[in-house]
C-alpha cells in the first residue's frame, strides 16, 4: 500500500508533466482523480470524456479499470452483509467495464507506439493490461462472485448449517437464489468467450436442481410449482434426458390422468406424445413451450395453443388452455375477442357445454365495469398488502403485509372521525418471525382469526397441549383484551384443525358456525389431497381437491363433526375462502372448479333451506366487474355493497400488491339487512358479558334472543324497513331498553348507545338507573307511547319484589324559569308514579320528587348537555 502511494506521488511529480500534451482537460482531471484515490469522481469524469470523444482509448480503458476497482472496493466493504446482498450492482458495473475493456483493447491495437506509450505512462499500466488482461480479470472476478455467493449451496444445507434462519430469512434466501439463477444466465451472455462458462452452467444447474423434485420445489420454490416452468427452458438445456425422465409423470401425470406405472398404457399419454411428435419436440419440450402453469399463452405461442386444444380436447387440460388463450384480451378488456375464443373452441367440448353457456352469458354483461379504488397509503406501501378483513361495523381493518423482517405479519388500521383509514399498526401480540395471516374477525370484533405456523415455534409450543392433531398450517385465534391489546394466541381444536390441509376460515355473526376449506377425506370427487408427493400440477394449477365444510359449535363449546356442503358448492377441484353473510343465506366462496375465467373466481350461492347445510342454489360467477383471469379473492363489507380486493392494477398503486375497494353489482349483493352494534354496561361503563338480551319489533313480536359477548358487546343483523327494541332479559338486572331506528343511518349500519344496566343482586349500593326510553311531549308531562314498554317491565319487576321501594326523580335543563322547571319535573315524576300504579304497583311503594334544574349532570351551555340533564332517575330501595 505504501509503495502504491509512493508510485502515485512519483508519477504526479516526474512523469505527468511530459505526457499531458496527449490528453484532454477531462482526461487530465480524471487521471489526477485516479491517483488521488477518488474512484467515483474519476468514473464521472471519464464518462464525460467519452461523451466528448467516444473513440478515446485512454478514457475507455480508464473508465473500465475504475469501474472494476469500484466493484472490488465495494465488495470488500460489504463482505459483512454478503449473505443478503443482491450482487446485481456488482455485475452491472463489471458488465460495463468488460464492454469498455474490449473496446479499449481494439482501439489500443490501432494506436501508434507513441500513443500506446502515453496511455501506459498516463495510467501507469502495462501494455498487456490494456490489450486484454483487464477483460480476463473482469470475467474471472464475475465468475468468482457467482461461485462464492453463500446462497448458491443447497437450501437444506444452508438451513442445517444455520447459514440462514429458515423462519426469519427463508424468503430472502429464495429471492437471492432466483436472482443468482438469472445472473448465471446473464454471465453466459455477457462473457461468451469466458473459460468459466462450463463452471457457471454447473452453478446454475446446482441451484435449479431443487426444481426437479416435487417436495423441494414446493419447499424452496413455490407451492404451486410455477418455478419449474419458469425455468424449464434452462433446466432442459442443462440436464440430460435421463436426469429429467421423471418430470412428465411426476409433475404432469395427475393433470393428464396417468402415473409412472401407467404412463405408457394411457390413452392421454398417447395423445400428448402424438402432439409432441407433430410439433417436432419431445413431450417435456412441448410442455415447456406451452408453459401453461407460469407464463401462459403469449403472442408467439397462440398457434401452438390452437393445435394443442384441437388435438387434446376434450381433456380438462385442453379447456384450461382455452382459458389461457383468453388472458391477454381479457386483461385488455377486449371481451369480444374473449367471447370469440370461447365460441371457437366450444364444439370441441361436447360434455362441457354448460361451462361455455355460463361463461359466455357472464361475458356479455358489461354493465358493471371493474373500477378499483385504492384505500390509501396509510394501508398500502411498497411492500405487499393482502388478505383484508374488515369488522362488521367497518371501523377496523386487518390485513397481512409481507415484510423484509419476516414472512407475513398482521396489521390493523382504524377509521378516524372523518371515515378515513389511519396509519396501519403492526399487531405485535400475534406476529412472529414466521408467517401469520388474518382469516376473519368475529361479529363483535373481539376475536381475530389467524392462519399460521405457531405450533412449530418454541414460544407457542403450548398450543400443542390444547390440540396435537395439526398440519403444516392451521387455524388460530386471539381475543381482544380490555386495554385494546390482543391476548395469547389459541388454537382451534379438532375437528376444525386436522393433520390435513385447511384454509379460509370464517365464522357466522354469532360465532357458532364455522366455514372453512379442507382436503380431508370425504371430498366431492374423491380424496385428492393438496400438494401430494406424487403430483405437482392439477387442473392448471398447484391446487388439488379442497372442499368447503361447515361445523356447528355445540352447547359445551366444542365443534361438531364438519359437514361437506355438497356437490352444488363443491367440485372435484378446489373451493376455498367461504364467507356466509350475516343474512345466514348468502354464501360467497372461491372456486377453480365452477365456470370461471381463470384461476380462482368468486361465486355466490343462496342457502335454500334454513335447516340444511347441503341445500344451495346453483353458484353464480360474480362476473367481470369482480373476477379476472388471475386468482381472485375478496372480503365483503357487512352491508354487502362493497368488497375489498387485492390487485396491482387499480387507479393508484403503491407497491406490488395493494388493497382496493370496489362496488358489488346490485344483483350479486346479499339480502339487505339492518345492522346494529351495541353494548351492555354497568354504571361504571364496564361491559357485561354473557348477558341475555332480546330484540322485538314494533308489534311486540320477539325477533331474536342472544347473549352479549366479551366486553358486553353485541351485533345484530335484522330485516330492514322496521324499527326494533333491544332490552336485557334478566330478572336480576334492570335498565333502559334501546330503540333501533333504521332511518338514523342511511347505510343501515347503526352504532347504538350503551345500555346501562344495574345488577339487582349487588346489595352494596342502591340500584339507580336512568330510563333512556322515557319520553314526554314537549313542555308536557304526558308520557309518550314508546315509553310504555320499559315502564311495563319496571312495573312487573316491582310486583315480583313486593318489599322494594321505588324513588322517581324528575330533572330538567335551565331553559325557562326555575319555578316552571320545578313544577314540570314534579309533574313528570308523578306521571310516572301514576302509570306504575295503573299497572298494579301500590302507591305506598312509590315516591316521586321534582328537582327542576337544581341537579345538572352536565353543563347547560350545550345542546348535548341540556339533553343529558333532562332525565328521570329511578332508585330501587331494597
Amino acid at each position: 500500500m505504501i509503495f502504491k502511494y509512493i508510485l502515485r506521488l512519483f508519477f504526479l511529480l516526474f512523469v505527468t508533466p511530459y505526457i499531458v500534451l496527449g490528453q484532454t482537460e477531462l482526461e487530465q482531471k480524471g487521471i489526477a482523480e485516479i491517483f488521488a484515490g477518488e474512484i467515483d469522481a474519476s468514473i464521472i469524469t471519464f464518462r464525460k470524456s467519452l461523451v466528448e470523444n467516444p473513440e478515446s482509448c485512454l478514457s475507455q480503458f480508464a473508465l473500465a479499470n475504475q469501474l472494476f476497482e469500484k466493484v472490488s472496493d465495494q465488495k470488500l466493504k460489504e463482505m459483512h452483509i454478503i449473505r443478503f446482498k443482491n450482487m446485481d450492482g456488482y455485475f452491472e458495473d463489471l458488465r460495463e467495464a468488460y464492454s469498455l475493456s474490449i473496446l479499449a483493447s481494439k482501439s489500443y491495437q490501432e494506436l501508434s507506439e507513441q500513443e500506446k506509450l502515453i496511455i501506459r505512462q498516463s495510467l501507469s499500466v502495462a501494455g498487456d493490461e490494456v490489450s486484454g488482461f483487464l477483460s480476463t480479470r473482469i470475467q474471472q472476478t464475475a465468475y468468482t462472485y457467482l461461485q462464492q455467493a453463500p446462497y448458491r449451496r443447497p437450501t437444506i444445507q444452508l438451513y442445517r448449517t444455520e447459514v440462514y434462519n429458515r423462519i426469519m430469512e427463508g424468503d430472502t434466501l429464495m429471492a437471492l437464489r432466483e436472482i443468482l439463477i438469472r445472473q448465471c444466465g446473464e454471465y453466459l451472455l455477457d462473457y461468451p468467450n469466458s473459460k468459466y462458462l462450463g463452471k457457471v452452467k454447473e452453478i446454475r444447474k446446482g441451484v435449479l436442481k431443487e426444481y426437479l423434485n416435487n417436495i423441494s420445489l414446493r419447499q424452496y420454490g413455490n407451492r404451486g410449482g410455477q418455478m419449474y416452468e419458469h425455468y424449464c427452458k434452462e433446466i432442459i438445456s442443462l440436464y440430460s434426458k435421463e436426469e429429467l425422465k421423471m418430470i412428465v409423470p411426476l409433475f404432469y401425470g395427475k393433470e393428464y390422468g396417468f402415473s409412472k406405472s401407467t404412463m405408457y398404457k394411457s390413452e392421454n399419454y398417447s395423445k400428448l406424445k402424438k402432439f409432441a411428435d407433430s410439433e417436432g419436440m419431445s413431450i417435456i419440450e412441448v410442455l415447456c413451450q406451452l408453459n401453461i402453469h407460469d407464463r401462459g399463452c403469449v403472442a408467439e405461442s397462440i398457434e401452438l395453443y390452437d393445435r394443442f386444444i384441437q388435438q387434446l380436447a376434450p381433456l380438462d387440460i385442453a379447456l384450461i388452455a382455452v382459458k389461457k388463450m383468453t388472458e391477454e384480451p381479457f386483461k385488455a378488456h377486449e371481451y369480444d375477442k374473449v367471447i370469440s375464443i370461447y365460441k371457437k373452441y366450444q364444439p370441441y367440448f361436447p360434455e362441457q357445454q354448460d361451462f361455455f353457456i355460463k361463461i359466455l352469458a357472464s361475458l356479455e354483461d358489461t354493465s358493471n365495469p371493474r373500477i378499483l379504488k385504492n384505500i390509501g397509503n396509510h394501508i398500502n406501501t411498497v411492500a405487499r398488502e393482502y388478505q383484508p378483513v374488515i369488522t362488521l361495523d367497518e371501523e377496523y381493518l386487518f390485513f397481512a403485509r409481507k415484510t423484509a423482517k419476516s414472512g407475513e405479519d398482521v396489521y390493523m388500521s382504524k377509521k378516524d372521525f372523518y371515515g378515513n383509514w389511519t396509519q396501519a399498526q403492526e399487531i405485535v401480540e400475534v406476529n412472529t418471525e414466521s408467517h401469520e395471516v388474518p382469516m376473519g374477525i368475529s361479529g363483535d370484533g373481539q376475536t381475530l382469526l389467524l392462519y399460521g405456523n405457531y405450533s412449530k415455534l418454541r414460544k407457542f409450543s403450548y398450543v400443542r397441549g390444547t390440540e396435537s392433531r395439526l398440519g403444516k398450517g392451521d387455524f388460530y385465534y386471539s381475543k381482544k383484551l380490555k386495554d385494546g391489546t390482543w391476548g395469547a394466541v389459541q388454537v382451534f381444536e379438532y375437528p376444525i384443525n386436522t393433520p390435513y390441509y385447511e384454509s379460509g376460515l370464517s365464522l357466522s355473526l354469532d360465532g357458532d358456525v364455522a366455514f372453512f376449506a379442507s382436503d380431508r377425506p370425504g371430498a366431492v370427487g374423491g380424496y385428492n389431497p393438496n400438494y401430494p408427493d406424487d403430483g405437482l400440477y392439477y387442473h392448471g394449477s398447484g391446487e388439488f381437491n379442497t372442499d368447503i365444510y361447515v361445523s356447528i359449535k355445540g352447547e359445551n363449546g366444542t365443534w361438531d363433526e364438519p359437514i361437506n356442503l355438497g356437490e352444488v358448492i363443491n367440485t372435484p377441484f378446489a373451493e376455498k375462502s367461504p364467507y356466509l353473510h350475516p343474512d345466514k343465506e348468502t354464501l360467497y366462496f372461491c372456486s377453480d372448479g365452477h365456470a370461471g375465467y381463470g384461476g380462482y373466481d368468486i361465486f355466490m350461492s343462496k342457502r335454500l333451506n334454513p335447516d340444511s347445510w347441503t341445500e344451495w342454489s346453483e353458484p353464480v360467477n360474480l362476473g367481470i366487474s369482480i373476477n379476472g383471469i388471475d386468482d381472485d379473492a375478496f372480503y365483503l363489507t357487512s352491508v354487502g355493497d362493497k368488497a375489498l380486493v387485492v390487485s396491482q392494477k387499480g387507479d393508484v398503486n403503491y407497491g406490488r400488491d395493494d388493497i382496493y375497494e370496489l362496488d358489488i353489482p346490485l344483483d350479486k349483493r346479499p339480502k339487505p339487512m339492518l345492522f346494529a352494534h351495541g353494548k351492555v354496561v354497568d354504571k361504571n361503563g364496564e361491559g357485561l358479558d354473557e348477558v341475555k338480551i332480546k330484540i322485538q319489533d314494533e308489534n311486540g313480536e320477539l325477533v331474536v334472543t342472544k347473549k352479549t359477548g366479551d366486553n358486553g358487546e353485541f351485533q345484530l343483523a335484522l330485516p330492514p324497513n322496521a324499527n326494533y327494541s333491544v332490552y336485557v332479559d334478566d330478572e336480576n338486572m334492570i335498565g333502559s331498553s334501546i330503540e333501533i331506528n333504521e332511518e338514523s343511518d342511511p347505510d343501515k349500519n347503526l352504532k347504538l348507545k350503551a345500555m346501562e344496566t344495574v345488577n339487582l343482586n349487588d346489595k352494596s349500593t342502591d340500584a339507580t338507573f336512568i330510563m333512556q326510553t322515557l319520553n314526554f311531549d314537549t313542555n308536557s308531562y304526558t308520557i309518550r307511547r314508546e315509553s310504555f314498554f320499559d315502564l311495563d317491565r319496571l312495573a312487573a319487576l316491582m310486583k315480583r319484589n313486593e318489599l322494594w321501594i321505588l324513588v322517581v326523580e324528575g330533572h330538567t335543563d335551565n331553559v325557562d324559569s326555575k319555578e316552571y322547571n320545578i313544577q314540570l319535573s314534579k309533574n313528570r315524576a308523578n306521571a310516572v308514579k301514576e302509570y306504575l300504579i295503573s299497572k298494579g304497583v301500590h302507591d305506598s311503594r312509590l315516591d316521586a320528587y321534582g328537582y327542576g334544574e337544581e341537579r345538572p349532570v352536565m353543563s347547560n351551555r350545550t345542546k348535548g348537555g341540556r339533553q343529558e340533564n333532562r332525565r328521570v332517575v329511578f332508585t330501587i330501595l331494597r
